[in-house]
């Protein structure tokens, strides 16, 4: 007997609709339930270390107000990594108080260390950097009681009253090992031989152009996550514009002693960063030399170098290395968690550190800067091909040395936008260079790093090294801190509500190891 159809089917009516199944609750993959977890654990981790801090007060907070940047995410796998795989990396040039003069920050309202102090918490404690490389620091024990999450590792020039700070943080990094490196002291020649140097002064050995007190800050951190560690260096080169030779003389013996301490201590499966102020613009010697010793120079940047090839009669002040265990020709200096680090700096009486030249004395060659004479061989300056092979001592495979910024500007962001919203150094060439799409050397760095009523300059860098074993496998960028407009930097800082010092923040989120 067959069925009998409904009405509604019968007379063509709508049929009826089917029982829907029973939905199934979303279940995370274990990949999303460990990103979440991570982040909870880094939720609290922040929360923890809060409640080390100093309150503040109202005014105090009010005071601290400073224009907070945003953070640019990446195409290359920001999106898919725990928070806890990438290390955040900050260098700042905080603007030494002793520095200070009116007449170089003309109509700044944020000279007084009154003035500075709450927003320079404010702005460090703000972008959580899990490493701070610090220079200009001669206040440190103001900042560090609002940084309890971080130790600290520290030195000065000799004479200086104002020196350079590495901070990591506690919970993610043990501190293996520290080295000061004396840039005037050092000898740039390896491969001099006995008979080139004898009856040599030592001035010849070291090739400088003058006393400058400048010095390396380098430490070893190894992650307590057991995913290997990291070689830091920071620096503050010699200020000068018109020392370009003596500004890539030393950039070159920063690069080779990085790679020295690396080696030394066995950790050459570790990446570096050299992060700081380098004084150096990417258009400069200096800049092309670090990043690739076996680029072309053009004839203006051979000229630079060789019209600054000068003596300056401070030269005479520079003393012979200090024999410690963490002098520049000694090895790694091993320290326990517990070590408190030392402070190299001797007599800060007579330091003449400041922005202008002043007259040391000595004969002056006319056309040549105050305090000057012209290079003769005994005084053992370094060739251009001499400067190369500086360079190269590092060992460090050409091209491999990558800056944190300019490696972004070809990289697609996570939400599509050109990289650096046109805040990179290309902005500042013409219309006419631009149009001619040649790729240049530093042409993603930020359009500006220090900008004053006086000056407006790209100084500030982070570089990265591959491990030396894997020259092919450099740290990863995932995330940067995006340059300023230009127009928020006007008339010139330091300025409130704006930035307490006359450099602002360079940092980035990166992977240091696959």
């Amino acid at each position: 007997m067959s069925a009998i159809p409904n009405a509604a089917t019968a007379n063509g009516g709508p049929k009826a609709k089917p029982t829907p199944a029973p939905k199934v609750p979303y279940q995370l993959t274990p990949e999303q339930i460990a990103r979440q977890e991570a982040r909870k654990k880094l939720k609290a981790r922040k929360a923890a270390e809060k409640k080390d801090e100093p309150l503040r007060s109202k005014e105090q907070i009010e005071k601290g107000k400073f224009l907070l940047r945003t953070w640019v995410d990446l195409q290359q796998g920001s999106q898919d990594r725990q928070p806890d795989d990438a290390v955040r990396v900050m260098s700042w040039n905080i603007l030494a108080q002793t520095l200070i003069r009116r007449d170089l920050f003309p109509g700044s309202d944020c000279l007084k260390w009154t003035d500075r102090e709450q927003m320079l918490i404010s702005e460090l404690d703000a972008y959580a950097a899990d490493i701070i490389c610090l220079q200009e620091v001669d206040r440190l024990e103001s900042l560090i009681p609002h940084i309890p999450t971080h130790k600290v590792t520290k030195a000065k020039g000799h004479r200086k009253r104002h020196g350079l700070v590495i901070l990591h943080r506690d919970a993610l990094f043990e501190k293996l090992a520290e080295k000061t490196i004396y840039l005037d002291e050092l000898e740039p020649r390896d491969s001099a031989t006995e008979a080139e140097a004898e009856g040599k002064p030592p001035a010849w050995k070291r090739g400088g152009t003058r006393e400058t007190k400048n010095i390396g800050l380098l430490a070893c951190l190894k992650r307590k996550n057991g995913k290997g560690g990291v070689i830091v260096c920071t620096t503050h080169t010699f200020w000068h514009p018109m020392y370009l030779y003596e500004r890539t003389r030393q950039l070159g013996l920063l690069l080779r002693e990085t790679a020295r301490f690396r080696k030394a201590g066995g950790w050459e499966d570790w990446p570096c960063i050299m992060a700081g102020d380098f004084n150096t613009q990417p258009f400069e010697p200096s800049y092309t030399l670090l990043r690739n010793p076996t680029s072309p120079l053009s004839p203006t940047q051979i000229a630079d170098i060789q019209n600054s090839s000068v003596i300056h009669s401070s030269v005479i002040n520079v003393r012979s290395p200090i024999q410690l265990d963490n002098s520049s020709s000694g090895t790694p200096e091993f320290v326990s968690p517990n070590s408190k680090p030392s402070d190299l700096s001797d007599d800060e009486e007579g330091d003449r550190e400041g922005e202008a030249e002043t007259e040391q004395g000595g004969s002056r060659d006319a056309g040549l800067m105050k305090g000057c004479r012209r290079a003769t061989e005994q005084d053992g300056l370094l060739s251009i091909d001499e400067l190369r092979a500086l360079f190269a001592q590092s060992g460090i495979e050409p091209g491999c040395l990558l800056s944190l910024y300019d490696s972004c500007s070809g990289i697609e962001r996570a939400d599509g936008k050109d990289p650096l919203e046109g805040r990179s150094l290309e902005s500042r060439r013409s219309e006419t260079e631009q149009n001619e799409k040649k790729e240049i050397l530093g042409s993603g760095e930020p359009n500006y790093t220090s900008y004053t009523p006086l000056w407006h300059l790209t100084l500030d860098y982070i570089f990265l090294l591959p491990p030396a074993t894997r020259p092919d496998s450099p740290p990863k960028v995932i995330r940067y801190l995006l340059p300023h407009q230009v127009s928020d930097l006007e008339p010139g800082l330091p300025r409130k509500g704006i930035s307490a010092s006359d450099h602002v923040i360079v940092a980035g989120d990166i992977l240091l190891h696959e």
